[in-house]
């Protein structure tokens, strides 16, 4: 439900930003492997044509406005799934009553969709919302015979170009990169981006140019938002100490143009805030998300979706994070 993130700001941050890539340097030449320039074999028909995706949209903006309304969790599950199912059952738990959500629609600008040979699971729509702003590239899941939405993350632009079998099907990348043909896997990128995602995180230089990252897991933004009693007020936390991992969500990703790919996927962020001998303040509208009575310490988790491209191998560019989503999940 991306318009939550625009307006729950106290307890959803979203951060879109263009891919990172180098201004001055110059990249050394260009190692494509056979895997990545080889005719790619022909994947059959589309794992949904045009107009079952925008009658998907169409369903998927009703029942989201539906539950929107309500502040309905209970009803998530039927049109959603795995970290966009998570994380926005947990912005309609701590969502004040009096904060309505606008509706709106969903509209389709493009899709990037692999066949019924590949494998895949899942296909891509990009979809701008009736209310304008951020593109978001919709990740959709196949469930049993239907498609929920499993990650979305509002990007100023489109994702890139994706590379297509004879019969115009989008390229999947599997998680490994058996085939290697990237800089690194994308498994191996996505845990080496949750590593950096820490208050001292070690230098990696495939993440060279991100300044994505800390805008989006904003660690001045978290810390402020961390409460303890100072008399007859509140005041923030002393100091946060934090670290990451890769979710227990699937990582998706699709072949672009020029060999690279971009992956989808999402991470969870485990939060300490301190101040000694301070009483925890937990804000009743994050109290659904759990409480703590102590003192000195609090804790919360965040969930991120991410979008990063990652260059094809030999190419000397590092990975850019492209955009990410993240909302707060828990509480303690």
């Amino acid at each position: 439900m991306p318009p939550i993130s625009k307006i729950a700001s106290a307890l959803l941050v979203l951060v879109t930003a263009t891919a990172c890539t180098p201004d001055a340097a110059t990249p050394g030449p260009v190692v494509t492997t056979a895997a990545a320039t080889a005719q790619p074999v022909d994947s059959g028909d589309p794992l949904v044509d045009k107009a079952g995706v925008d009658s998907l949209l169409t369903r998927l903006s009703a029942a989201n406005n539906k539950a929107n309304a309500a502040l309905d969790t209970g009803a998530l599950p039927g049109f959603e799934a795995e970290a966009a199912l998570e994380m926005d059952g947990a912005s309609l738990k701590s969502r004040p009553k009096g904060d309505p959500i606008r509706a709106f629609t969903y509209n389709a600008v493009g899709s990037r969709i692999p066949g019924v040979l590949s494998g895949a699971d899942f296909f891509v729509v990009e979809a701008r919302t009736s209310l304008g702003g951020a593109l978001y590239p919709l990740v959709m899941v196949r469930r049993g015979k239907a498609f929920a939405l499993a990650h979305y993350v509002g990007l100023n632009a489109a994702l890139p170009e994706i590379r297509q079998d004879p019969s115009g099907n989008a390229l999947v990348v599997d998680d490994l990169d058996r085939d290697g043909t990237l800089i690194a896997s994308p498994k191996d990128v996505v845990a080496a981006h949750a590593r950096q995602i820490a208050n001292k995180p070690d230098a990696d230089p495939m993440f060279a140019l991100d300044t994505t990252t800390s805008e989006v897991v904003n660690a001045e933004a978290i810390q402020g938002g961390m409460r303890f009693v100072s008399g007859a007020s509140t005041v923030p936390a002393e100091w946060v100490t934090y670290s990451s991992t890769v979710s227990k969500y699937p990582i998706r990703a699709l072949r672009t143009a020029d060999g690279g790919a971009v992956v989808a996927y999402s991470t969870i962020t485990e939060v300490l805030g301190t101040n000694p001998g301070k009483k925890v303040s937990v804000p009743a509208a994050l109290r659904p998300l759990g409480t703590n009575t102590g003192s000195d310490n609090q804790t919360q988790t965040w969930q991120t979706m991410w979008w990063a491209l990652v260059p094809a191998k030999g190419s000397g560019l590092p990975v850019g994070i492209l955009g990410g989503t993240t909302v707060l999940t828990a509480v303690g």
